[in-house]
């Protein structure tokens, strides 16, 4: 996920974390592949919700209030939304996206997480 670099004196801080640029692709190739596979009802439910449009993929740390849009530091990706169908080609990883806030580092709906770390444990047996 990332590492806070060595030599910090003191208590950790979130302002010397860094992010690992690896496990942000593999992230982002598991959400892609799981929305794809239709793998998480919050985001199906999202999607019916949503029925037409861009529909933004949130970290479960920090959800937004119902009808409005998180912080873009929570907004993991946009996907659009045709006849209340997430459209997966269409996955958009949001750039200011972080993986570790003051709210804590990244947790995803039970049915990403699940396909997460299926997708980690595949790229652990290929290495």
């Amino acid at each position: 996920m990332g590492w806070v670099p060595a030599g910090i004196e003191g208590e950790v801080s979130l302002i010397g974390f860094r992010e690992n640029a690896i496990f942000k692709e593999i992230l982002h190739e598991a959400i892609r592949e799981g929305l794809q596979q239709g793998v998480d009802d919050i985001q199906i439910n999202g999607a019916l919700q949503t029925h037409s449009g861009w529909m933004h993929v949130h970290d479960d740390r920090n959800i937004p209030a119902l009808g409005r849009i998180g912080d873009p530091d929570d907004i993991i990706a946009s996907v659009l939304v045709e006849d209340g169908k997430i459209l997966a080609e269409t996955y958009q990883p949001m750039p200011a996206y972080r993986l570790c806030t003051a709210d804590g580092i990244t947790r995803l709906t039970p049915g990403l997480d699940k396909k997460l770390r299926e997708v980690l444990m595949e790229a652990t047996r290929q290495h």
